[in-house]
This record gives structure tokens, C-alpha cells and sequence, in this order.
């Protein structure tokens, strides 16, 4: 087993940010975080892929995470944003965050460079059925033969129901 243990408060600097959500491996959180302002890093959501192949990449951030602001506005982007961006440029694909409500019932997708407004030209509230959709399109798949495979089905919101699982008697 291993054992976490959480560096001293004196190794904490007022200037690097704290882990606030706790969904990382806080000891590689905290870790990061001592080893100073000068070492700044991020996580990357989803990294959306098919046939082993990038397709794009997701910032999802829940309802109730702080809000950027102007999002058309580039310049009041956080660092992370702007960082997530460059790296999709460079790696040549399509850049969005998407905000979701905690019961699946919206998605706000926005595009984030110029290769994601391919898919989506503007940032637009969707039903999850509209965003997965669009997360097939983006693999070149079609989403009628994916629902199919994957036994996918909708309630009269486009929300996803969870399959039932099939019991052996």
C-alpha cells in the first residue's frame, strides 16, 4: 500500500496555486506544487482519439467551476487556456472547452482555435446527444452505427441512459 503523506505548510508557496478539487493523486499534486512557482503545470482533460490517432482535445469544466469571463476575449484567458491552446496548434488539432451541467442536461461547447471551429464555428449549448455526436463526426464516425454497436440509447432530453445490464439466470 502506499502511504501519502502531505508535504510541511512551510514548503507550500502563497504563490502556487492549491489542489482544490482532490480528483488527482494529491501526493503528486502537493508534490508539484514544492517544487515551486518557476515549475508551473496543468492536466489535460480529454484527449479525444480514434485508431490510436488524436482527434482533439476537451476542457470540460462542471456548472459550478469559475467561469472565464469573455471567452471570445483571448487576452482573458487564463495561462492554462492559452498553454492547452499552443499545444494543440503545434500538434495540429482542434481545441475546445465545454462547461456541463451535473445532470448531463447541457453542454456549452466553445472552439478554441481556428481547427475546432471546423467542427463547431461558434460556441453553442447543446444537449449531450448533440456532443457526442459531434465527438463522433470529429472521429469519422457515424453516430447511427455507433449508437447501434454500442447500445446506446436517449431519453426524450438526449440525455444518455445507462444500459441495462443483461443478467444470466
Amino acid at each position: 500500500m502506499i502511504q501519502t503523506i502531505a508535504p510541511p505548510n512551510r514548503w507550500r508557496s502563497a504563490n502556487v496555486r492549491q489542489e482544490r478539487s482532490g480528483w488527482r493523486d494529491l501526493w503528486l499534486s502537493d508534490r508539484h506544487r514544492i517544487w515551486g512557482y518557476d515549475c508551473p503545470a496543468d492536466d489535460i482533460d480529454f484527449i479525444e482519439y480514434a485508431d490510436g490517432n488524436p482527434r482533439a482535445v476537451v476542457q470540460y469544466k462542471h456548472e459550478r467551476a469559475a467561469k472565464i469571463p469573455h471567452l471570445n476575449v483571448r487576452q482573458t484567458w487564463p495561462i492554462q487556456l492559452h498553454v492547452m491552446v499552443r499545444l494543440c496548434e503545434r500538434a495540429r488539432l482542434p481545441a475546445f472547452i465545454c462547461r456541463y451541467a451535473a445532470d448531463g442536461s447541457w453542454w456549452d461547447a466553445a472552439p478554441l482555435n481556428d481547427l475546432s471551429r471546423r467542427w463547431l464555428p461558434k460556441r453553442r449549448r447543446m444537449t449531450e446527444r448533440q456532443w457526442v455526436e459531434l465527438l463522433y463526426r470529429m472521429r469519422g464516425y457515424t453516430t447511427r452505427l455507433a449508437w447501434e454497436r454500442n447500445r446506446m440509447q436517449w431519453d426524450t432530453h438526449d440525455r444518455l441512459v445507462p444500459p441495462i445490464e443483461e443478467t444470466t439466470a
